[in-house]
């Protein structure tokens, strides 16, 4: 299980980059300001990818306490992602300019961060779930039937 983690990590990552690049690079031609909703897609890539693999290496589903278990580590790989980007970016604000804390040290603002770094946990949550879940059914499921359809071919060939 745990190659299955690491290969969503090492997925989750690349996608988050490459999305934020082109969401840089349009707000860029474009202008305005840069839409980072498309990163929450990353995770349920990420896990689709992952649950891919793991169809291809057992040939099955996971199953319901698999499927628990991916999902709730790869929900902490994200959290910890998480974490460390955001302290990365505060470090960095921080130093860049020096107001930026007496800016944010108001109440409202900070209650408007958490509320909504939670619902975007929660989105990211959902996203890692319905990517080990419906989607990785649906890959599962397509490729059955393209094994049927083959070896149908096959068959009326002899």
């Amino acid at each position: 299980m745990r190659s299955y983690l690491v290969y969503f990590a090492g997925y989750c990552a690349l996608v988050a980059v490459v999305m934020s690049a082109v969401a840089m690079a349009v707000a860029a031609v474009f202008g305005g300001p840069a839409t980072w909703g498309v990163i929450l897609l990353a995770p349920m890539l990420a896990a689709s990818a992952a649950g891919s693999r793991f169809v291809a290496d057992h040939d099955r589903l996971p199953s319901r306490q698999e499927r628990w278990f991916l999902t709730n580590r790869s929900f902490v790989i994200v959290l910890a992602g998480t974490v460390v980007a955001g302290g990365m970016a505060l470090v960095v604000t921080f130093f860049r300019r020096s107001g930026v804390m007496a800016e944010a040290s108001d109440g409202s603002h900070w209650i408007v961060m958490v509320v909504g770094g939670l619902v975007v946990l929660a989105l990211s949550y959902g996203a890692i779930y319905v990517g080990y879940g419906w989607y990785t059914s649906r890959q599962y499921a397509a490729g059955r039937r393209r094994r049927a359809r083959q070896a149908a071919r096959r068959g009326g060939r002899r």
